[in-house]
């Protein structure tokens, strides 16, 4: 399962993808934060955790960004 991580602090997404990827998971992140939804997008994901405090967009308007443009 792929998994797409947007969290702007690098320790907390760099835990959090070493520890998913123990467990068989693929794990992408993107350091763009003016584009997330359409880094997600791209990406393809089934599976995306979002940070609600981010630069520039908030995660509530990336999750609306994201339902706009995929199931």
């Amino acid at each position: 399962m792929k998994i797409f991580l947007v969290e702007d602090d690098e320790t907390i997404r760099a835990e959090l993808s070493s520890l998913l990827e123990k467990y068989g998971y693929t794990c992408e992140s993107t350091d763009d934060y003016h584009d997330v939804a359409g880094c997600i997008l791209r990406a393809n994901p089934q599976l995306v955790l979002l940070d609600v405090n981010l630069p520039y967009f908030d995660g509530y308007h990336v999750c609306r960004e994201l339902r706009r443009h995929s199931d």
